[in-house]
């Protein structure tokens, strides 16, 4: 569960926050790579998620750089010894893009929010992860500039229309969860 950074949004007044960054902080300029959280990022995606609980839409921020890279080789060491398995530490770290590639990026639990208009807040889907829609905008930064991927700009799997019942994943009520797209030869 994220925090809920009231103390920001009451600064910004009746100004929504238009996208939140990875860490769930509140952010009210239109999105741009040089506005992370992580100075060092080499890949920036701003994704669609959704709550699990109320749907509630929101943009949210989420980088990948060296550091994070260390991080992951660090991780899949530890994993490899606990399991008493052979490290492979040529292996390349997996990316922001090898995430979108493969269906599998994922944001965590979302920013605080709303229930609709009501203004209730939504207890329960602060701390339920989020659906992962669609991949907005997808940067990759090269000698210090920043440009646009759009083949990775792309539906996520939990954004498809479930081939069961036609309805966005997130909304779909099929027994076991929907059905994927990919999927259809399981649609009995």
């Amino acid at each position: 569960m994220l925090p809920g950074y009231e103390d920001i949004i009451e600064a910004a007044g009746a100004q929504r926050p238009l996208w939140w960054d990875q860490n769930g902080v509140p952010r009210f300029r239109s999105h741009h790579p040089n506005l992370a959280s992580d100075i060092y990022a080499e890949q920036v995606v701003l994704l669609r998620i959704a709550c699990q609980s109320c749907l509630h839409e929101q943009l949210v921020q989420m980088t990948w750089g060296p550091g994070d890279a260390l991080r992951s080789l660090i991780r899949d060491e530890w994993a490899a010894l606990r399991k008493g398995e052979r490290f492979d530490a040529e292996a390349p770290a997996r990316s922001l893009a090898d995430a979108v590639r493969d269906g599998t990026l994922h944001y965590g639990d979302p920013p605080h929010h709303a229930v609709g208009d009501s203004g209730d807040f939504c207890h329960a889907g602060c701390t339920m992860s989020a659906w992962s829609l669609r991949v907005e905008e997808f940067w990759k930064r090269a000698d210090w500039d920043w440009g646009r991927v759009s083949e990775l700009e792309v539906v996520m799997p939990d954004g498809k229309p479930c081939a069961g019942c036609a309805a966005p994943s997130p909304e779909c009520a099929c027994v076991g969860g929907p059905v994927r797209v990919d999927d259809e030869e399981n649609v009995g």
